[in-house]
């Protein structure tokens, strides 16, 4: 039913494929981060920033599209439930009108603007972690607690100004629109931002060394607390960019 094809009757198969080759990119990058990183240390994260943000980006369209086909799964269920009670004949095709109605196709242009977000954003986030590193080096929990203010009180709000601002410029957008867009969600995420970040930057400050703040980082050094640590922040960094996706999707 409707035009695109589903897993399950529910998982449309263009999204599962996406995410697929998107994991099957981002093992693939995991086992050979530490190496480039070395030698190529700005592109190794532009390239791991593009590839988490096309993951969550995908994860998010997945989502929406999964729970509005399942809302008029149970609408169509509701209906010819009502129809038969009625005794009156609700067609195939009049049912079929309503999951192709309600489903959005893939957005594989808000994908590619997620992934050249991630792409770009990456020299900036490289840039201001070195300059952290450099300005606030971790001594004591007076540096921690610098170099916390410093990031939640400049490079957070610069970090979705900059978000709102790329796509906003790369959907063709005008002034007026950024401006309402940030009007209306900008304050929103903000918070947002702030109930989830600090603590997790306090962790990331604190006990993963600089390269391993960025994404995918491991070692042989620690290699096991590497791996956790990475793990455990790149995951709440793809929850947030899901995050910010649903947020866009909604504009």
């Amino acid at each position: 039913m409707g035009s695109r094809k589903h897993i399950w009757d529910l998982i449309p198969v263009d999204s599962a494929i996406c995410f697929a080759v998107e994991a099957v990119l981002l093992l693939r990058l995991f086992f050979i981060y530490a190496v480039h990183f070395k030698t190529h240390p700005v592109l190794t994260t532009m390239v791991a920033n593009a590839i988490l943000n096309g993951l969550s980006d995908t994860f998010a369209q997945t989502l929406t599209t999964m729970r509005a086909r399942r809302r008029t799964l149970d609408r169509d269920k509701e209906a010819r439930l009502d129809a038969i009670r009625e005794e009156y004949d609700l067609s195939m095709q009049a049912s079929a009108e309503m999951l192709k109605g309600a489903e959005r196709p893939f957005d594989y242009e808000r994908l590619a603007r997620f992934v050249c977000y991630g792409y770009v954003s990456a020299i900036l986030q490289f840039k201001w972690f070195a300059w952290l590193e450099d300005t606030f080096p971790i001594a004591g929990h007076s540096a921690l607690v610098k170099r916390l203010l410093a990031d939640q009180l400049f490079y957070a709000p610069f970090s979705l100004l900059f978000f709102f601002g790329f796509m906003n410029l790369f959907q063709g957008g005008s002034r007026a629109d950024l401006r309402k867009r940030l009007e209306k969600q900008y304050v929103g995420a903000l918070k947002a931002q702030y109930i989830l970040w600090p603590a997790v930057q306090i962790i990331n400050f604190k006990f993963v060394p600089l390269m391993y703040q960025l994404p995918l980082g491991t070692s042989q050094r620690n290699c096991e607390l590497a791996v956790l640590l990475t793990a455990s922040v790149s995951s709440v960094n793809v929850g947030w960019n899901i995050y910010l996706s649903f947020i866009l999707g909604r504009s």
